[in-house]
């Protein structure tokens, strides 16, 4: 992944689990009231988004290894 491409795939994950969140929260009852608890922002901070940005650098490595992974512990059960 280049640069924007990057950033896209950031800003798509930290999205997706902040909306999780909320769901798991709020639309399936954990939480009654939307006052109780309202620690989240929705916008992610430069710092957040510099350690993120890093970790996405490997994020193929990492992906092809888990794979190789599953398949090697697939095969032995």
């Amino acid at each position: 992944m280049q640069g924007d491409e990057v950033l896209v795939s950031a800003l798509k994950f930290w999205a997706i689990s902040s909306a999780t969140l909320k769901s798991l929260l709020f639309d399936k009852g954990l939480r009654k009231s939307k006052d109780v608890l309202n620690w989240w922002n929705y916008r992610m901070a430069q710092f957040q988004a510099t350690i993120l940005l890093v970790q996405l650098e490997g994020l193929d490595e990492r992906l092809e290894i888990r794979q190789r992974n599953c398949k090697y512990l697939t095969k032995r059960l």
